[in-house]
């Protein structure tokens, strides 16, 4: 756990937060609100600026983003023309910005900080229509952009820095593991546990049909446990969730004898840390994301799509295997703490705010010549 460092004040750009008025909140939202409350409890000053209002629980303030409502209603204009907006808000005078997206049209001496959750190219490559894929390659550039024009840009994998240009660093995703944690007993009949889309990158297809095919038949007493917004398919031992509060998808981790991650690509792969944080060891593609978090296979099993099945029947099989990889998992995800991760940031920010300052030849945290 690091020191924290001298107060500071924050700016965070991003255009929506969670259960919002846009989106209910993906797992970048999640991880920006949990970011920013980590950064007010080390004494920081935190202003989020966004479409959405302030979520619930949230230590931080938010600032509302005044966009006409002809760019929210279309999906061109919002995706390629809300950076205009964060360029003309009143971002205040914060001693450093941090932008986790849509800010390729910022300019000007603020010390700016940028995280990149994923690549576009990454995800043009294995997006499910062509549609996806033809916005992923036109926003592509844009990203490139973002990246050359901050003082500190990191990626949330090596993954991720390797794939963009101007990436220099690595701060990883982080779980809060005040709420991630064991703390109830494993399920009485085996589960196999997935959170995420069914046809997207997620493919929680793939682990829908294995099911069937390998696991259910040999296992006749197995769960899938499915949470996702997609309707459900009545399968014989599937149990599906829709959209979940936090502490009842802790629950599912908790007590969910394996989690299983068949996607096809992940930038980080959060679930996969905290299912480990609630002790429950972990399944997955060897995707880039999934080889990074579970170190080649060290904190978990990696298994290709044509064995996925086979992998999670076979750890469903056997106690002592699952009981290690969950110990290994613990401790794996100890170095994935949100204060952990708010240290290396404040590390950022501190450097982004040094390199603005010999960049316009100015003392660092003062302004003056």
């Amino acid at each position: 756990m690091g020191t924290p460092a001298a107060p500071m004040k924050i700016a965070m750009l991003h255009k929506t937060l969670p259960f919002g008025r846009i989106t209910r909140g993906g797992g970048v939202d999640h991880q920006i609100h949990s970011l920013a409350n980590a950064l007010v409890e080390r004494g920081h000053r935190v202003t989020i600026h966004s479409l959405d209002p302030a979520p619930p629980e949230a230590r931080y303030e938010v600032k509302p983003l005044a966009v006409p409502p002809i760019f929210l209603r279309s999906k061109v204009l919002y995706q390629y023309a809300l950076g205009w907006f964060f360029r003309q808000a009143d971002l205040g005078d914060p001693d450093v910005l941090h932008a986790h997206g849509d800010d390729h049209f910022l300019g000007g001496s603020r010390p700016l900080v940028r995280t990149f959750y994923g690549t576009n190219l990454d995800e043009a490559r294995w997006a499910r229509t062509w549609k996806r894929r033809v916005g992923c390659l036109l926003h592509a550039p844009l990203e490139a952009l973002s990246a050359a024009k901050a003082d500190v840009a990191v990626g949330i994998s090596r993954a991720t820095m390797r794939r963009l240009p101007f990436v220099r660093g690595v701060i990883p995703c982080g779980v809060d593991l005040r709420r991630f944690r064991p703390g109830r007993a494993k399920s009485p009949i085996p589960a196999v546990l997935f959170v995420g889309g069914l046809d997207d990158r997620k493919r929680g297809r793939l682990l829908l049909e294995a099911f069937a095919r390998t696991i259910r038949p040999a296992l006749p007493a197995a769960e899938l446990w499915i949470v996702t917004a997609d309707l459900p398919v009545d399968r014989p031992g599937v149990r599906w969730f829709g959209r979940l509060a936090t502490q009842d998808i802790i629950r599912l981790f908790q007590e969910a004898w394996v989690y299983a991650s068949p996607s096809s690509y992940e930038g980080f792969g959060v679930p996969s840390i905290e299912a480990m944080a609630c002790g429950t060891p972990v399944v997955s593609t060897p995707n880039p994301g999934a080889r990074e978090v579970l170190v080649e296979g060290a904190f978990g099993v990696l298994a290709p799509a044509p064995r996925f099945g086979r992998a999670v029947l076979e750890l469903l099989g056997d106690a002592a295997r699952r009981e290690s990889l969950a110990e290994r998992g613990l401790a794996r995800a100890r170095e994935f703490s949100f204060d952990e991760v708010a240290a290396r940031y404040e590390d950022a920010y501190r450097l982004a705010i040094r390199r603005a300052g010999l960049r316009h030849g100015r003392h660092p945290r003062t302004g003056e010549a």
